[in-house]
């Protein structure tokens, strides 16, 4: 009862989270994701629908495939970030050779 819904309202919540760090979705993190939770992400009420409509084991894997999704963007803007660092140094080394 009030623990699946707890559940789903994480779900439909995370679901939100990362729609909104990951708004061109590589197909990685799209696979991840449960299409009817993305579908409906904007509407409150899918929660119960969500959390009446599926067993705990789905809802259970709903929530294993979001945070594997999550993992992977965060994973991916590391090494973006880190790419940019690596990328700066490098500018700044030329500028400094250049200047030399």
């Amino acid at each position: 009862g009030e623990a699946r819904v707890a559940a789903a309202c994480g779900v439909m919540r995370l679901t939100q989270v990362t729609l909104a760090f990951a708004p061109g979705l590589d197909s990685d993190v799209a696979d991840m994701l449960d299409s009817e939770a993305v579908a409906n992400a904007g509407d409150e009420s899918y929660e119960l629908k969500l959390a009446t409509g599926r067993g705990v084991p789905e809802i259970r894997g709903l929530l294993v495939a979001l945070s594997s999704a999550i993992e992977h963007l965060l994973s991916c803007a590391q090494m973006k970030a880190c790419e940019n660092e690596a990328q700066q140094r490098r500018v700044e080394e030329e500028r400094e050779g250049m200047s030399a």
